[in-house]
Order: C-alpha cells, then sequence, then structure tokens
C-alpha cells in the first residue's frame, strides 16, 4: 500500500477528543525560509508548521503534525532510555568524576493514531519535541524545533523531512581500518552457540562518555541530547533486529582536563577504551559509546566489530553533530552500534545504515539483519523479556542475586535460573560426578573419595555423560569419560574408529578451469580449499597477523625468480568477495570467473566474507596481496563455515583468475573448529601451480566454446583480410586469408 493511499484512508479517521498541543498548519509558499531549513539541516527538501507544545517534561504530548495534504494526530507517552541504575557523572577542573542528579526524563515513545503500525519516539528538548515517526509503510517522517536554529524565526516553528531527504553525510565510517586482527580471532574462537530468541527484544546496558568539545556544544542539554539521540536509535534496534539500548551511565566531560587529546578518529578509539578499561571498571555495560564535539575529518565514526558482552574491547565513537539533522545523527551511532553488534559494512544497496560513508539512510538491509541477529543470538549477557530470570550467584561463599551475564562478569558461580539465597547454596558447591557409569550430584572431594569423575561446580547431570567417547589431545586419540578429556571430547559412545584427530589440513586442494576470456585470452581458474578430514569441521577465517598471508601472481609459472608481477583477472562488475552467481547472465564470461577470496561458498546470495585490513589494491593490481594485520571472515554459526558448502575438496578459500601460463602463489593461515567444537589454526599452508599448465588450446578454436565448428568458420569469414594478432589468424601470418581457412577445415571437431 502506497502513503498517499494510508493517507486517504486515514481521513475517514474520526478526530481525536484530547488535545494537550496545537498546531497551526503553516505550509504556505515560504520558499526562502524552506531553503534555509533546508541548509540548516543539510536536507534536500523539507516542509513546516508552528506548533504550541506544552514545554513540562515526563508529560504525555498529543499534536496534531500535516503530513502530505493531510493532518495527523502524534500521541507520545514518558519512556526512560535509563536502566534501573542510571547515573550522571561530570567531570571537575581536576579531572576527577562526581555523581550528580540526574535530569527528568525527555525521552517519549507513540505512534500516529490514525495510522496502525505506526513507531514513534520523541523528545521533549529545551527548544522543543523532537519527533522520529515510522509510519508503518516504509516511510519515516522526522520533525525538529527551528527557533534556535535560525535567527528571527517564530519560536513555534518546527520542520519536517521524509528520511529520504536528508543529503548523505561526505563523512567515512574507520572500521575497517582499525580491527586487530589477533582480537577478531581471538572474539571468533569464544563465540557461543546460537539461540534463536524470536522476536523477543533483548536489552545491552550502554555505557556513554563525552568529551570538552561535545558539551561545549551542548551544554546543560548534554545528557539530554545523548538520551535523545539513543532513543531515536532503539526505534530502528527494536523494530527491525529486536534488539534495545539502555543508558547505565552518562560521563559529562565538563571541563578540558579529560582523557581524549586527540583529533584522530582511530587513535581517540584507542584513548576511550584505555580510559575505561583502566579507570571505569566499574560503570555496568555490555558496550560503551563516545560522543565527540572535535572535527575529526572524514573519518566521523569508528568501532570495533563484534564486541557487545565483550567490554575490553566493546566501544566505539560518533563525530556526533557532523551531519544537520537528528536523522542523520541517529544513522551515525546506528551505524557504528551496529559494528558492535557484528555487522560489517554492506556497499550494495548504497542507500542502507552499513554503507562505508554514512548515508542517513536509517534502514538495515537484509546482510545486516542476519550478522546483528547471528551475532546477538549467541551472547548471554543480554536481558531478554520473559527469557531473562534472576537466579543465585555464588562469589567466594558469598550469595547475591542476579541476571546469569552479571554473575559471569563478575567472575561468580552461576546457580541456576530462579535460584534463592535462602539455604546459601555457596558453602560446598556441588556437580556432576561420573561414579561407575553413573551420574551423581555430589561436592569435588565426596566425588574424588567415591572414585568418580568430578566434571565442575553446578554442572548438571544432564549436561554431561557418563559413558566413555572418543577424545582427540593434538592427533593422538583415546577412549575417555568426558571429565578426563583435555582436549576435544566426540560425545558418548564414539570410538576412534568414527574420527580423525588433527583434521585440520596441513595442505591446500585445487580445481582448475580452463576457459577463453572476452579479449580471446585463454585463461585459468584455481579454485583452492582448505581440506578436512571430520566432516563436521567448520572454517571461519582466512588470516594473517605474526604469520603473513601472501598471494602473487606472476609472468610464468617457473618461480625461479625470472618472473615479473602480474594482476590477476578480475571482471569489472565483480568484487573482492564471492558476487551474486544471479548476475553471471549480465556480467558475461569475465565476470563468471572473477576473482574473489570467500569462506566456504562462492555464492554472495548464500554467504559472503567479511574483510578486515584487506588490501584492495594489491588484490586487484600488480603488487599482489600481503596481509600481516588482516583476515577474511565468518561468524562460526554462519552455515557458509561448513564444509557441505565447499565440495568434496574441503572448504572453499577462494577463486583466482590468471592467463594460461602465468604463475599463481599462496601462503594463508586458517581459524577452524573440529567437530567438538574445539578451535584450532593451521599456519602456512602454501600453495603454487608449478606443473599445473592446462593443455593448450586448438588454434582452430576461435570463440573458444573447445570445438572447432561452423561458428568459428564464421567468425573466420568475418575477420578476412588483414588482421595481425586476431584469433582467426590461426598461422599467425597478420593475414586471415585460405591458409587460416585450410587449417580451421583440419581442425574440424572437438578440441
Amino acid at each position: 500500500m502506497n502513503v498517499r493511499s494510508i493517507f486517504l484512508q486515514a481521513a475517514l479517521v474520526t478526530a481525536v477528543t484530547s488535545i494537550t498541543a496545537m498546531a497551526d498548519v503553516g505550509t504556505g509558499p515560504s520558499q526562502p525560509l524552506d531553503r534555509e531549513i533546508n541548509a540548516v539541516l543539510n536536507l534536500e527538501n523539507s516542509w513546516h508548521t508552528t506548533l504550541r507544545i506544552d514545554d513540562t517534561p515526563e508529560q504525555p504530548i498529543t499534536v496534531r503534525i500535516p503530513i502530505g495534504n493531510l493532518t495527523y494526530t502524534l500521541e507520545l507517552e514518558p519512556k526512560s532510555t535509563r536502566s534501573e541504575n542510571y547515573q550522571v557523572l561530570m567531570q571537575d577542573d581536576e579531572g576527577e568524576l562526581y555523581e550528580v542528579p540526574a535530569g527528568p526524563i525527555r525521552t517519549l515513545r507513540g505512534s500516529i493514531t490514525e495510522l496502525a503500525g505506526s513507531i514513534a519516539a520523541g523528545s521533549l528538548m529545551e527548544d522543543g519535541l523532537y519527533a522520529r515517526i515510522r509510519l508503518g509503510n516504509g516511510e519515516e517522517v522526522w520533525l525538529e524545533p527551528m527557533r534556535d536554529k535560525i535567527d528571527g524565526i517564530n519560536e513555534d516553528l518546527y520542520a519536517l523531512y521524509y528520511t529520504t531527504n536528508m543529503i548523505p553525510s561526505e563523512g567515512v565510517c574507520g572500521a575497517d581500518d582499525h580491527m586487530h586482527v589477533d582480537d577478531v580471532l581471538g572474539m571468533l574462537a569464544n563465540y557461543k552457540t546460537s539461540t534463536d530468541r524470536g522476536t523477543v527484544i533483548c536489552t545491552a546496558q550502554l555505557g556513554v562518555d563525552t568529551d570538552y568539545e561535545y558539551y561545549q556544544d551542548w551544554g546543560s542539554q548534554t545528557e539530554s541530547r545523548i538520551n535523545q539521540v539513543i532513543n531515536s536509535v532503539n526505534v530502528q534496534y527494536e523494530d527491525e533486529v529486536q534488539l534495545s539500548h539502555l543508558i547505565t551511565t552518562i560521563i559529562v566531560r565538563s571541563s578540558s582536563n579529560d582523557p581524549y587529546d586527540s583529533s584522530n578518529a582511530e587513535i581517540m578509539l584507542d584513548e576511550f577504551g584505555t580510559e575505561w578499561n583502566n579507570n571505569q571498571g566499574s560503570i555496568q555495560r555490555d558496550v560503551a559509546h563516545l560522543f565527540t564535539g572535535k572535527n575529526t575529518g572524514s573519518t566521523i565514526g569508528i568501532a570495533w566489530l563484534g564486541v557487545v558482552c565483550y567490554t575490553s574491547m566493546g566501544y566505539s565513537l560518533v563525530q556526533s553533530d557532523c551531519c544537520g539533522s537528528l536523522g542523520c545523527t541517529t544513522d551515525l551511532s546506528a551505524h557504528e552500534l551496529g559494528h558492535n553488534w557484528g555487522a560489517g559494512h554492506v556497499q550494495s544497496p548504497a542507500y542502507n545504515t552499513m554503507y562505508p560513508s554514512i548515508q542517513c539512510a536509517n534502514l538495515f538491509v537484509s546482510a545486516s539483519i542476519n550478522d546483528i541477529t547471528s551475532f546477538a543470538n549467541g551472547l548471554n549477557c543480554l536481558s531478554c523479556e520473559n527469557q531473562a530470570p534472576t537466579g543465585a550467584c555464588c562469589i567466594g561463599s558469598n550469595c547475591v542475586v542476579m541476571y546469569q551475564s552479571q554473575c559471569d562478569a563478575g567472575g561468580g558461580d552461576w546457580q541456576g535460573n530462579n535460584t534463592t539465597c535462602d539455604a546459601n547454596p555457596c558453602v560446598a558447591a556441588t556437580g556432576a560426578c561420573c561414579v561407575s557409569g553413573a551420574c551423581q550430584i555430589l561436592s569435588s572431594e565426596d566425588c574424588f573419595l567415591a572414585g568418580g569423575s568430578y566434571n565442575g561446580d553446578n554442572v548438571t547431570c544432564g549436561s554431561v555423560s557418563c559413558s566413555p567417547g572418543a577424545c582427540c589431545n593434538d592427533q593422538t586419540c583415546s577412549v575417555t569419560l568426558e571429565a578426563d578429556c583435555a582436549g576435544s571430547w566426540y560425545g558418548e559412545g564414539t570410538s576412534c574408529d568414527d574420527i580423525t584427530c588433527g583434521a585440520g589440513a596441513d595442505h591446500i586442494n585445487y580445481e582448475m578451469r580452463t576457459w577463453s576470456r572476452s579479449d580471446g585470452a585463454s585463461m585459468v581458474t584455481f579454485d583452492l580449499y582448505f581440506p578436512s578430514t571430520d566432516p563436521n569441521t567448520i572454517m571461519t577465517a582466512v588470516f594473517g597477523n605474526a604469520n603473513v598471508l601472501e598471494l602473487y601472481t606472476w609472468s610464468n609459472s617457473l618461480f625461479d625468480g625470472s618472473a615479473t608481477p602480474v594482476a590477476l583477472h578480475q571482471s569489472n562488475y565483480g568484487a573482492d568477495v564471492a558476487h551474486d552467481r544471479a548476475l553471471d547472465s549480465l556480467g558475461g564470461i569475465d565476470l563468471v570467473y572473477d576473482s574473489y577470496v570467500a569462506i566456504g561458498s562462492d555464492d554472495a546470495a548464500f554467504s559472503a566474507a567479511m574483510l578486515l585490513g584487506f588490501d584492495s589494491a594489491g588484490f586487484n593490481g600488480t603488487d599482489g596481496l600481503m596481509i600481516n594485520d588482516g583476515l577474511w571472515f565468518i561468524i562460526p554459526d554462519d552455515p557458509a563455515g561448513a564444509l557441505g558448502q565447499g565440495t568434496a575438496l574441503g572448504h572453499r578459500i577462494g577463486s583466482f583468475s590468471i592467463e594460461a601460463g602465468q604463475g599463481f602463489e599462496t601462503r594463508v593461515n586458517v581459524q577452524w573448529f573440529d567437530g567438538a567444537g574445539e578451535v584450532h589454526q593451521s599456519i602456512g599452508l602454501y600453495w603454487n601451480n608449478y606443473g599445473l599448465d592446462p593443455e593448450p588450446a586448438c588454434a582452430t578454436d576461435i570463440n573458444g566454446d573447445n570445438t572447432t565448428d561452423v561458428n568459428d568458420l564464421l567468425a573466420l569469414i568475418d575477420a578476412w583480410g588483414a588482421c595481425s594478432g586476431c584469433a582467426a589468424d590461426i598461422d599467425e601470418s597478420g593475414m586471415v586469408d585460405v591458409d587460416d581457412l585450410l587449417l580451421l577445415i583440419g581442425g574440424w571437431g572437438p578440441c
């Protein structure tokens, strides 16, 4: 249903009986004012009205606003973005922090009365009401007061605009340049098994910091402005990925003696992490966000990838007021928090929240939604409605009732959902003990005295097996109890005949394909695979750190120092990662055999690897690719990492196309999970194409379809005459003539 039809239907709705704010719809032709509004808010188009609104916070608001040719009722109720333990800290001239009383709650939530499915987030600031309104049909309208933005105008003047009216920012995100491969590998290795939470909204605790320059911009409204932005961001997260953020702490740096000296976004992010890791460890948070008022150049935001619940790396920052409107400010914070939630950049379509430069789109596309939900479903620190009961947590011999995520973060021992401290479970912890093939709940001491194997404090019998199974310790297999296995345990009843220890490869498998490029060149494509003897192996990353990753193409395949660097074949329509195979028919043969890196699938419709620290210039030019702090990777529960997404040869690493006779060599490092879920790395796997040159194509196959037939005859006739270097000049005489025709007839049939 289009917007116009919705508006026409809404016109039939009866008038609201109670209105607490009045609107004087002033959308007449004031073109100079419209142009000034557009310039101030960085918009292509907008319209305006006058609204008289009670400025008392923590009260419901009802106001009539014009959209299109109709007027609608916006109803808002107070809604906090703050956690139960919310606090505001102020910095004094000495750099010390002290707590100040929190300001009134100025954030609101509601909807358009006449439009079913609409969602609205409002903030009653000192200069008036701001609102983000989703109409329920894919359209989005923003409302902002203008009295403090344009001198001399009516103090009740408001601007309205669609999301699509915002002009994209020229600023970019620096996330790809800042990730360190060792940190990414560590996070992948600690990834939790995904759990589908359906439509339940889960909430992350958000810590917020500011610098002195941001305080200079907002002064006494700093706290309110941050609540406003997060309230606006939450509309998108709640609606599209079933996530939300509650602010636990805001630090207002009201003196110049703050810890943030740099105006370089990358350095400032490091300063942010250092400050909070060293000095703000007591602030409850799952992730932290820094608002800076500095001019950070072209990089207006930066963040660590996939770090929610990983507090030592859980940071992002934004040059929040870079781009004019609240709508663009919202999109920037949604973008950087999106990285924290595991979403990488999305190049296509260009209009989306996770595009590398900020588009002010305020919309996640399916690839980002999948990344964020897959990552979030694997976390255990979030508070999820109806899914996060409290329980007893033992910290030493002390018992405290809290959430499991809080208990784990504090290094405590979780006693289970809905458990209490009434009987003090923290004295003499018990767990599953295997004795003579049976499980008992005993203390570790009692288990030892019974001659059993203790599986750990608070481990239940339902989660362990007391029957032996295969255990891999490096490359050695033995049959043991789960509790006695120091390596990877494959489950009860398994034997060493069922698995191969050390299933990760010490080599690379390949497939070779020959073809003819659109310019007639004879081509070879090498599909490279990481093999495994264990069908349950999952490959997550190809990486370089101290173990350098290399990929080079040479003018010949002798590898004796006589070759010079050349470039891989690259299609104009391809990318550094696998493309959508549905585009093959449009891009032609050069796209079919485009060079790319991958994890598992060769079709981006199923999965596309994320790139960090990846030198596109080296990959697409003659310099070759060398990575010492970068990788291409997927998150562990992406189905592309399973062996079945490759071939019988293993997990796809990439496909690389070169001209026949050229040399190709690579050295890679691979992170992978074995069938028991243990993480491993295979280092320095080397491969080259020495001795793998394909059989020469028959010279009479002019069109490259591996058959000399009438199509080649027609191509030869069409080229008749002087034709030096063309495919139809079979005898390379510089002329296509009767001698070439006789050669073609003599070569008739399959090549």
